[in-house]
C-alpha cells in the first residue's frame, strides 16, 4: 500500500526538553483522503480507497515529543512556553509516561509511523500537557478538543476491532465513552470559561472539530450540546432537564431562524435543527 505520510528532514526542537526530532507530515492530493459525510459530532468519515486503503487523518494532528511526551495540536508548534511551565512540564515527564502506559497498554514509539493508537495517545498526552497552561490561552477548549478526537479514534479503533477481530486495546469501549464523558464536561467548562471572559475566544485559533472544517465557536456550541444529548441518560437525574434545556435554549439563540451564512453554513443547521427537534422529545420523557 502506498504511503500516505512522510518524515520531515528538519527536525523539530521540543520546548520542554529541547531535544530533537522529525515530525511526520500527511502526503496531499492523489486522491489519499476521499471525504465522505459527517457524524452527528461533526467528525468527517472518509472513504477506503484500494490504492491508499482507510485512512484517519486526524491521528496526524498532534505533536507528540518521543523524549519527553510533551504534545500539542499542530497549530500551536510555535507556541511560547514560560520557564515556570517548562518545568512544571519536565517534572511531570513520567505521570505522563505512567498515564499513557495505564490507559493505551504501553509507552508509544512516537519516532515511528502514527497508528490510531499512537494517535489516540498523542491527543492523550496532549490532554495533559495543555493542563499545565493558562485557561486566557484556550486551555480549557483545547484539553475538550483532545477529548473529544481521542474518543474518535478509539471508536475506529473499535470498529476495525470487530471488522478483523484484532484488539489493539482493552476495554475499547469503555475508553471510549471515559474519553466522552470528558469531553462533554470539558466543553461545558469551557463554554462556561468563555461566557465569564476568562478563557479568551481569541485565543482560539481554530474551534474545528474535525480537521477539514472550521464551524467556529458557532459549532463549538453545536457539539457541547450534542454532547450533552448524547449523554443524557448518564446525566445526573436532578441536573438532566436544566442542562437539556440550557442546550437547547443556546442553540436557539445562537442559530435563531436558521439563516444560512457563512458563520453558519447549511451542514451545521441540519444538524442544529435535528438537535432541537430530538432535545424538545428527550425533554418530555
Amino acid at each position: 500500500m502506498v504511503d500516505i505520510t512522510f518524515f520531515s528532514s528538519d527536525t523539530i526542537t521540543c520546548p520542554v526538553c529541547e531535544e530533537s526530532f522529525r515530525k511526520e507530515n500527511v502526503r496531499q492530493g492523489g486522491g489519499r483522503f476521499v471525504a465522505e459525510n459527517l457524524n452527528r459530532d461533526l467528525s468527517r468519515n472518509y472513504k477506503k480507497t484500494e490504492k491508499y486503503g482507510k485512512v484517519f487523518p486526524v491521528i496526524y494532528n498532534t505533536i507528540v515529543c518521543p523524549h519527553c511526551f510533551f504534545s500539542v495540536l499542530n497549530l500551536d508548534q510555535n507556541m511560547e512556553i514560560e520557564e515556570g511551565t517548562k518545568t512544571l512540564l519536565i517534572g511531570d515527564k513520567q505521570n505522563r509516561i505512567n498515564k499513557m502506559e495505564e490507559i493505551f497498554g504501553q509507552v508509544l514509539d512516537f519516532k515511528k509511523n502514527r497508528t490510531l493508537l499512537s494517535g489516540a495517545a498523542g491527543y492523550f498526552l496532549a490532554l495533559c500537557s495543555y493542563s499545565f497552561f493558562d485557561i486566557k490561552n484556550g486551555a480549557i477548549f483545547k484539553k475538550a478538543l483532545c477529548a473529544l478526537r481521542t474518543s474518535w479514534i478509539l471508536r475506529e479503533m473499535v470498529i476495525e476491532s470487530e471488522e478483523n477481530g484484532k484488539v489493539e486495546i482493552e476495554n475499547g469501549k469503555d475508553m471510549y465513552w471515559m474519553f466522552r464523558i470528558l469531553a462533554r464536561n470539558l466543553y461545558y467548562q469551557s463554554y462556561q470559561s468563555i461566557a465569564r471572559g476568562e478563557d479568551l475566544i481569541n485565543a482560539i485559533q481554530r474551534f474545528g472539530p474535525d480537521i477539514d472544517v472550521d464551524f467556529g465557536y458557532h459549532g463549538f456550541l453545536y457539539v457541547m450540546a450534542y454532547l450533552h444529548y448524547e449523554q443524557r441518560d448518564i446525566l445526573p437525574s436532578e441536573q438532566r432537564n436544566e442542562l437539556l434545556e440550557e442546550c437547547r435554549l443556546i442553540l436557539s439563540r445562537t442559530f435563531g431562524i436558521g439563516e444560512k451564512s457563512k458563520e453558519k453554513p447549511s451542514a451545521l443547521l441540519d444538524s442544529v435543527k435535528d438537535l432541537i427537534r430530538d432535545i424538545r422529545e428527550a425533554s418530555k420523557q
